[in-house]
């Protein structure tokens, strides 16, 4: 079976500047007031702000298509509960200088460097942060995200870090 090409009508974009934070990985703290042990996000307030840039890009992706600011009228998510989505994320790293050659050829990369970026953060981690923060606003759950594909790429130089969400309506 081969998927029909997206209805532009329903194709959603957002692009999230600055650096993509990775979401999944969890360490043990003792509630200071409880005793308890409880588990937190160990990347902290910087998941916590790409989560909001990312909502915040979203709901302003859907008021730049025309259609209603839920935030004022309930209209969130745009996906009603059970409707299959597919999802493309792309998530740009900044490159380490040392990919980068000296001197007059400092523009240009080494002929070792790598294409993509291999090490950390994982990419399942950084897409779980972002299906999580569109909950309620691309989609009711992010269970309906039923055909997704991402890639991890290095900016080009003179480029900034950057996530870009591309979203629509599975049709099969």
């Amino acid at each position: 079976m081969t998927e029909r090409a997206p209805d532009p009508a329903f194709l959603l974009t957002a692009t999230i500047p600055g650096h993509p934070y990775a979401q999944g990985s969890k360490r043990p703290l003792k509630h200071k007031h409880t005793g308890k042990i409880i588990m937190v996000e160990s990347a902290g307030d910087e998941l916590r702000a790409y989560r909001v840039a990312i909502a915040r890009a979203m709901r302003n992706a859907v008021t730049e298509h025309g259609w209603p600011d839920g935030s004022e009228d309930g209209c969130f998510p745009v996906w009603v509960q059970h409707v299959p989505v597919s999802v493309e994320i792309f998530f740009y790293f900044r490159r380490p200088r040392f990919h980068y050659r000296t001197g007059a050829n400092a523009r240009l990369l080494r002929g070792n460097a790598p294409l993509c970026p291999t090490g950390p953060p994982d990419y399942e981690k950084l897409e779980r942060a972002v299906s999580d923060a569109g909950q309620g606003i691309w989609w009711w759950k992010d269970s309906q995200i039923c055909d997704g594909h991402g890639r991890k790429r290095y900016a080009e130089l003179g480029e900034d870090e950057r996530t870009m969400i591309i979203a629509w309506e599975f049709t099969g």
